[in-house]
């Protein structure tokens, strides 16, 4: 049955390109999901500046990479692109859990140290959390590809009014208090 609807809403070409973008989105979802927590732990440190500016350098050079490769590779290239950006924001951010590339001891693997191998434990459910909450982009427009003309274009106006009023109230208000009342807490002062 979700074959039949697949088909119903893209022709064979755009079925193809699809699951070939989808791939690829994947592989940027693994990046988008492991960046979303080390936000939250920059965020806890109150590193704000660092978690925005290893944004916008990766941002910066997801674009640069985007106009050299569009020519060659098409639309491959932006979902490439956004994979690139979330692993170099993904790299920048490491070192806030301890990471370092050069300078460890012979034979220490990074990911059986005792620091990562907690983090993974903990961060897992957030992990999988996330990849599903990245997933709904995709099911929203395969649902609306199978709805008459213009339905896709006013989905996507409206993610991206609530998208801005998200951000601006993530980045200006929530960002910002979450550390200090995590703090408050700490010290059970209840009272703002």
């Amino acid at each position: 049955m979700v074959g039949v609807a697949f088909s119903a809403g893209f022709s064979t070409a755009a079925q193809a390109l699809t699951i070939k973008l989808t791939r690829i989105q994947l592989i940027g979802m693994i990046f988008t999901s492991a960046v979303s927590v080390l936000w939250s732990i920059y965020h806890a440190r109150q590193k704000f500046v660092w978690t925005e500016l290893s944004a916008l350098i990766a941002n910066a050079s997801a674009l640069l990479f985007l106009a050299l490769a569009l020519g060659r590779f098409g639309i491959a290239a932006a979902a490439w692109a956004m994979v690139l950006r979330m692993g170099l924001q993904l790299a920048w951010l490491l070192p806030g859990l301890g990471w370092r590339p050069r300078g460890r001891a012979r034979g220490q693997g990074v990911f059986k140290s005792p620091t990562m191998i907690s983090a993974w434990q903990r961060l897992r459910p957030l992990l999988l959390g996330t990849a599903y909450y990245k997933t709904d982009p995709l099911v929203d427009r395969f649902l609306t590809s199978m709805s008459p003309a213009g339905d896709l274009s006013l989905l996507y106006m409206g993610q991206q009014l609530y998208g801005v009023v998200n951000v601006i109230v993530d980045k200006a208000l929530s960002a910002p208090m979450v550390p200090l009342l995590a703090m408050q807490a700490q010290i059970n002062d209840w009272q703002l």
